[in-house]
């Protein structure tokens, strides 16, 4: 059985590129959710893949190189 990694994955992003990370981080295949939000980070994306390594690759080889996405945070989600 293959059990699914959900994942929180926040970002700064480059300033005055709100929009443009809005809409390549939204195009990401595993992206089901993405929003603008206040404070430390300016994004935050709900991430779902089938494997933690999956998860790395997306963190690693789709957001981070977008060109504006200055910095993330992997929030991995758990089951109490």
């Amino acid at each position: 059985m293959i059990e699914m990694v959900e994942a929180y994955i926040l970002g700064q992003i480059s300033p005055k590129r709100e929009k443009e990370a809005l809409s390549k981080i939204a195009e990401i295949n595993c992206v089901n959710e993405v929003d603008i939000v206040y404070g430390k980070y300016d994004l935050i994306a709900k991430v779902t893949t089938d494997s933690m390594e999956e998860l790395k690759n997306i963190v690693r080889e789709e957001i981070r190189k977008t060109g504006v996405i200055e910095l993330t945070q992997t929030l991995v989600v758990t089951e109490v």
